[in-house]
């Protein structure tokens, strides 16, 4: 589709920071983008933004891919020029039309960035197995307003075509995963000096087909519990289920300390505090559930979830007597002591009664 434009609005670019990393800025909104469908990224700026007044375009020029039944590789090079609007003088009528009067005036005149010196394009490739799934709806085109005063790439937008992954950062590398299939592909970008596309190669295509299609996820460890008996806690974020007795104690403070093997271990009455909300739970073996499907987790992303909700949960005890011993008991060693008894004797002085003392020659009990 022509004329497809992804704005891209970054809050951290339109503060004046003099360290902001203007190519991570515009690897970042690229890598937002459904870059199969999308032809302009438009990476917003600000006032005294390093990106400038109007932020930085990126145009697709040349486009390559390959294919077989299951996987692909795109690749693509963005142009980058400046951000611009101007007056609308011709009485420009079409989006088209005014499409293609602010590329001419953006590519007329480029002063990018001081980090951007030497650097003319962006190449995106992008690897991954192929989508089975609905093909992402494509927007109506926007009504251009007619005699519109001014024009701009922000009054020619439109509502972004969302792409069918999520992209996650990790170091250099932007993974590309499925909510469903888990890791789908991968996005690798690189910094051009000039607009030439690079030739795909067999050894690309290799790449891609790394990303084979992986049996289902083990969920063996998620309690039958969840499906079938109501939670004791039901939170906005949260839902903890009481799986079963437990004898087991664990000196702890947060949840996530309390929790072997994906089983939280409550050995006494506990409060629970999340977002102003208190909530009592009984001794028991639990099991803390996403309020989300949990069955779209895999035992990874679940480790990280619970981790993150524990950070805002506070735990205090509800202690009784029988739970501090039986606590107290868990970690404290038993000592005995040995006592030896000794027979007390009765004096044998026939003048005076029988006390229990000991002759006086005797000097003391022994």
């Amino acid at each position: 589709m022509p004329n497809v434009i992804q704005q891209v609005y970054d809050a951290g670019s339109h503060r004046s920071n003099p360290n902001l990393n203007v190519v991570d800025a515009l690897f970042q909104a690229l890598a937002q983008s459904n870059l199969l469908v999308t032809n302009i990224v438009l990476q917003s700026g600000g006032y005294n933004s390093l990106l400038g007044r109007q932020g930085i375009v990126m145009s697709k020029t040349e486009i390559d891919y390959e294919v077989d039944d299951e996987h692909y590789v795109f690749r693509a090079v963005f142009r980058l020029s400046n951000g611009v609007s101007t007056r609308n003088v011709d009485n420009i009528e079409t989006r088209e039309d005014a499409i293609a009067r602010l590329l001419e005036l953006s590519l007329s005149n480029i002063t990018l960035p001081a980090q951007l010196e030497g650097i003319e394009a962006i190449e995106v490739t992008q690897y991954g197995r192929m989508n089975a799934g609905e093909p992402p709806v494509i927007p109506e085109p926007t009504t251009w307003p007619r005699n519109s005063y001014n024009i701009s790439f922000t009054n020619v937008g439109e509502r972004p075509v969302p792409p069918n992954y999520n992209t996650v950062k990790r170091g250099n590398r932007y993974s590309l995963f499925n909510q469903i299939e888990g890791l789908v592909g991968e996005l690798k970008l690189r910094v051009l000096e000039d607009c030439t596309l690079k030739p795909l190669t067999e050894q690309d295509m290799t790449f891609a087909r790394g990303f084979i299609k992986l049996e289902n996820d083990y969920n063996g460890w998620i309690p039958d519990e969840i499906h079938n008996t109501e939670p004791v806690i039901k939170a906005e974020k949260f839902e903890a289920y009481r799986i079963a007795d437990t004898d087991r104690s664990i000196r702890a403070t947060t949840v996530l300390q309390k929790t072997k093997n994906r089983r939280t271990h409550f050995n006494c009455g506990t409060h629970l505090k999340h977002e102003d909300k208190r909530y009592t739970v009984p001794p028991g073996e639990y099991f803390f559930a996403p309020t989300s499907d949990i069955i779209l987790m895999s035992m990874f992303d679940y480790d990280i979830w619970l981790a993150l909700i524990s950070k805002s949960i506070s735990m205090t005890k509800s202690n009784s007597r029988v739970g501090f011993l039986s606590a107290a008991s868990e970690y404290q060693d038993g000592k005995s002591i040995n006592i030896k008894t000794k027979v007390i004797e009765g004096s044998a002085d026939k003048n005076v009664d029988s006390t229990f003392t000991r002759r006086a020659n005797s000097g003391r009990l022994k």
